[in-house]
This record gives structure tokens, sequence and C-alpha cells, in this order.
């Protein structure tokens, strides 16, 4: 019985620290999703819980068997791991906070001096 724990350990070892290809894909899909339609991106995965749902039910064969298998047949043999490369959503409007930074070294309309920021936020 104890052999047989310690054998499932070492064998799922590796399940979550994976690329997660497929729920990855779940939160790209969800990300463009936003950048089109904010607001029904927002009540399907807010008010009606689809997203959360499929990332949910996505998760589940990449810990069972993409990450394992990732782990165990590719990345500790290279002695590296895998990252997913993430799909850039279509440019949506700038955010808040991508404006703060890009214009903090402009004045502000009210003739007040703009808020210094650090020089590792600014672009």
């Amino acid at each position: 019985m104890k052999r047989t724990a310690m054998a499932l350990v070492v064998l799922l070892s590796g399940c979550i620290s994976g690329p997660n290809y497929l729920s990855n894909s779940v939160r790209d899909a969800r990300n463009k999703s936003y950048v089109e339609n904010p607001i029904g991106t927002a009540l399907i995965t807010d008010v009606l819980p689809v997203y959360p749902l499929v990332e949910l039910l996505a998760s589940v064969p990449d810990v069972l068997v993409v990450n394992p298998i990732q782990f165990w047949g590719f990345d500790i043999w290279r002695g590296k791991g895998t990252g997913f490369r993430h799909d850039n959503p279509p440019r949506g409007k700038e955010s808040w906070l991508e404006s703060l930074v890009a214009r903090a070294d402009e004045p502000f309309d009210a003739g007040r001096e703009p808020v210094a920021l650090p020089a590792s936020m600014r672009k």
C-alpha cells in the first residue's frame, strides 16, 4: 500500500506545475473576448459562470494528462520547463493604468506638476 501511494505521488508530480495548455487557452479566449466585448464577457464570466466552468473542465485533463506527459516526457530530461505562449489579444483601448504611466512625464491640464514615477515603471 505504501509503495503504491509513493508510486502515485512520483507519477503525479509535475501535474499542476506544468504549462496548463488547455486552461491557459481558455484564459486567452476570455481575454480576447473581453477586449472585443467587455459587457458580454462580464455577463458570461461573472453572472453566468461559463468561462470559469470551462476553465475548470479544461484544467482536469491538464492536470491528469497534459502536464505529466510534458513534465516526465520532456522537461525533466532537458532540465528546463516549457512555458505557454499566450496569444496577444487585438489591441483595445488603452487602459487607465497604461495611460497614467505613459503620460507620467506630461503636465496635467490644470498646470500642476505630474506625479513622479520611478524609472522602472516608465516605458
